[in-house]
């Protein structure tokens, strides 16, 4: 499976109402533990939607997935603290204001998805688990590998995966490709020597490269294998965490994708 899949014709501007509602991807049980999903960056939900929905369906969980501010259609400035503070604001807003307990909470971050992800994991140390798809040390080191020593410098230290991760208590899980051509598997080694959690498990498929993986092989089986090892029953929860329920208005189309379409619509009568 290719993660960013051009074939799928998905995007957040031409996602219909069905497929938004999909992004938050509930359980076909009654009551599951809820996985928040972090995107990578050259993605946004609308790429995401074919593997989460493939996910829910195979581990019948409920998925959320979370937009950055300046991705997609989430109006506003990209940065790093803009993304960090986001995701946190989603995971209280999913613990607090919706009743889901911490340890009733997945997180899986992919590529850039990794930060938030390690963020909160310091942050919110008795959340249930974390599993990181192509983490990365920090994007300077990433630039390092690609520009070389000096020229990295020039990029801002952000995403510090190395420092955040070393105060995560939860059970981890790093999947890697040894074939990743945009990100070195060594980042992923690396992080494993520094992770703070008793439990960090890493699994490196040979013919597993940044955006192509077998979906089975690769994720599933080895999430499936993680969870068993570490007694994480998908399907019991906490008393308080009921089947989510998202407030109605949260899905109302927004401004923008309203705009965006007029906008379509006046260049195809043209």
């Amino acid at each position: 499976m290719e993660y960013n899949n051009a074939d799928n014709g998905l995007s957040e501007r031409n996602l219909d109402q069905q497929v938004q509602h999909e992004l938050l991807a509930k359980s076909i049980r009654r009551k599951s533990k809820i996985m928040l999903f972090f995107h990578g960056n050259a993605e946004d939900l609308g790429i995401a939607y074919k593997v989460l929905n493939s996910m829910k369906m195979h581990l019948k969980i409920t998925i959320l997935a979370v937009e950055y501010s300046g991705y997609g259609l989430f109006a506003g400035q990209k940065s790093a603290e803009s993304v960090l503070d986001d995701s946190l604001m989603v995971y209280d807003y999913l613990t607090h204001d919706l009743g889901v307990a911490p340890k009733d909470v997945i997180l899986f971050g992919r590529s850039i998805g990794s930060s938030p992800s390690c963020y909160i994991a310091k942050e919110r140390p008795d959340v249930g688990c974390m599993i990181l798809m192509s983490p990365f040390k920090s994007l300077r080191d990433v630039a390092k590998d690609r520009v070389g020593k000096l020229l990295s410098y020039l990029l801002a230290d952000r995403y510090r995966n190395i420092d955040l991760i070393e105060h995560a208590k939860c059970p981890v899980l790093i999947i890697h490709g040894m074939s990743d051509s945009l990100i070195d598997v060594s980042h992923s080694f690396t992080l494993k020597a520094h992770c703070g959690s008793k439990v960090c498990k890493l699994i490196t498929p040979d013919d597993m490269d940044h955006n192509n993986f077998k979906f089975q092989e690769d994720l599933i089986i080895p999430f499936k294998q993680f969870f068993k090892e570490n007694k994480i029953r998908l399907h019991h929860v906490e008393p308080q965490t009921k089947q989510l329920e998202m407030p109605k208005e949260l899905f109302k189309v927004p401004k923008s994708i309203k705009e965006y379409n007029l906008k379509v619509n006046k260049i195809q009568l043209k």
